[in-house]
């Protein structure tokens, strides 16, 4: 289940957490699906509306399952550059692939949690590992609040405790667009208007060494006047394995 916590920013912009109910096991799992995609790649529209799909099923059924859209450079060099790719994306699933064992680089890519990469329109398998993961104990509970930075280095504050066992994570905090859309006119998918949801535009991370903490997450003007384009996922995560134990998320949207 999910929660929403609201505060209002200066009468501007209001922010939503989606945690887990207390009344569940302080323990109860979350899913963060972290997909590694191309605007150069034709396979990966199909990956983005089942992303699309499994966001808008979590948000109806209030399911505590997470999406993150990672653009990789692999296929800028066909005759279309992705505006939202970056070759530190392309290393981040280098990296999952030695973690998880999986001997092929392809998009689109899924990492379920961080212990898990599978094709990423492989519908049946990948909801069958949500519902198992649903169904897993972790050792450790996360609970995050928001509260905005203002001045001149404007931000987020983001506060956190933890309760379990936290030792070797890291928090990552990664900035992404809500909803973003494409008009590509050449490469593999030239032709086609593509919708992307909750691509990357930045990662951050924290080493964690107590149960509670704060971390400033700062954001340049022109993101920070446009919040409710954006959203912010906090995940905890193992520094060696890149297992991830909590995730929540930070929506941003027009106050009164």
């Amino acid at each position: 289940m999910k929660r929403l916590i609201y505060f209002l920013l200066f009468s501007i912009y209001t922010f939503s957490v989606k945690a887990q109910l207390i009344n569940d096991s302080i323990h109860a799992p979350t899913v963060l699906l972290e997909m590694f995609s191309s605007e150069g790649c034709s396979s990966c529209p199909l990956g983005d509306k089942f992303m699309q799909q499994i966001i808008h099923l979590a948000d109806s059924a209030e399911q505590p399952v997470f999406v993150l859209d990672y653009h990789v450079d692999i296929w800028d060099h066909n005759g279309w550059k992705d505006r939202f790719s970056d070759s530190i994306w392309t290393k981040r699933q280098r990296t999952y692939m030695e973690k998880t064992r999986q001997p092929t680089l392809f998009t689109p890519m899924l990492v379920i949690n961080g212990k898990y990469s599978v094709p990423a329109g492989d519908k049946k398998l990948i909801g069958g590992l949500i519902s198992h993961t649903l169904k897993t104990r972790i050792p450790v509970r996360m609970d995050i609040m928001a509260e905005p930075i203002t001045g001149l280095n404007k931000g987020i504050k983001i506060n956190y405790v933890l309760q379990g066992r936290f030792d070797s994570t890291q928090l990552v905090f990664a900035l992404a667009h809500k909803e973003v859309i494409s008009d590509v006119t050449a490469g593999e998918n030239a032709g086609q208007k593509l919708v992307h949801h909750h691509v990357v535009k930045t990662l951050e991370t924290a080493s964690v060494s107590a149960p509670g903490g704060a971390y400033d997450f700062y954001l340049d003007d022109a993101t920070y006047k446009n919040l409710g384009d954006y959203l912010v996922m906090v995940f905890l995560q193992h520094r060696n394995t890149l297992r991830v134990y909590a995730t929540e998320q930070i929506i941003f949207g027009k106050g009164n």
